[in-house]
């Protein structure tokens, strides 16, 4: 290998080192722009996230509070049976009433053709 051969290759690796240099900072820049990238999304994602849990976490609230603020099944069956022996007490009662004043239609109806039989 001549002198100006050996010059001629020492300058190709320098400025093939030089290059590589040059490539690996760009793809080392690449690579933490990435990396910052990834993690703006995973911050977003983590937010976001955190959000739907909060907004589950509500709604497990408020059927917690439905379900403490309910009636249970034996309260429920006992207040309609109470209920249904006062729609059965007030029937009775208008039957009653009912009764009362038909016998008293009759009875003034009766008392009325008496009267009339006896003045006419």
């Amino acid at each position: 290998m001549t002198p100006n051969e050996a010059k001629e290759l020492d300058h190709a690796m320098v400025s093939l080192k030089d290059y590589l240099d040059v490539r690996i900072e760009d793809v080392r820049s690449m690579v933490e722009s990435r990396l910052i990238e990834i993690n703006r999304a995973v911050t977003k994602s983590d937010v976001a996230i955190e959000q739907r849990f909060q907004s589950v976490n509500e709604l497990r609230a408020m059927a917690n509070d439905i379900a403490n603020r309910g009636m249970t099944r034996a309260e429920f069956n006992s207040a309609h049976s109470a209920l249904e022996d006062k729609i059965d007490n007030v029937q009775r009662l208008t039957y009653i009433g009912f009764g009362i004043a038909i016998a008293m239609q009759i009875a003034f109806g009766a008392a009325v053709l008496l009267w009339r039989g006896h003045t006419g």
